[in-house]
């Protein structure tokens, strides 16, 4: 499976950006599980662009490796990291905190690693 690492500028267009470069693994990782790669993705860049960092010109990585029924995502950047809560879900009324909580729902795996590294990883089973 070819893998992805996609340097993005820390602002809402990384978005569509990142989703937009998933498109070359479609015909490896299946229709099915391309849906689920894409909502995750989206999710856990907009959480990096929201928490980044202001300094400098803040960005975002993505690292997409593919092994035998699985894809393994990376979403990292340059903000102070946070300890994952033990149940994910929605607060403010809902409007926030969806990211984590589909990761945990849709995901083998999932987990996070602290600054100076900080990133949100997954795996997700493929076709």
């Amino acid at each position: 499976m070819p893998s992805l690492h996609l340097s993005l500028a820390a602002e809402p267009s990384a978005v569509g950006h990142a989703r937009d470069a998933l498109d070359e693994l479609a015909p490896v990782v299946g229709d099915a599980a391309m849906l689920d790669l894409r909502l995750l993705v989206s999710e856990m860049v907009t959480n990096a662009v929201r928490h980044a960092g202001a300094t400098g010109s803040p960005r975002v990585l993505l690292v997409v490796e593919g092994g035998p029924g699985q894809v393994r995502v990376e979403v990292h950047d340059e903000g102070p990291g946070f300890t994952a809560p033990a149940e994910p879900g929605p607060r403010d009324e809902g409007t926030s905190g969806w990211g984590l909580y589909l990761v945990q729902k849709l995901a083998r795996r999932w987990g996070t690693e602290p600054a100076p590294d900080a990133h949100v990883w997954f795996e997700l089973a493929t076709s």
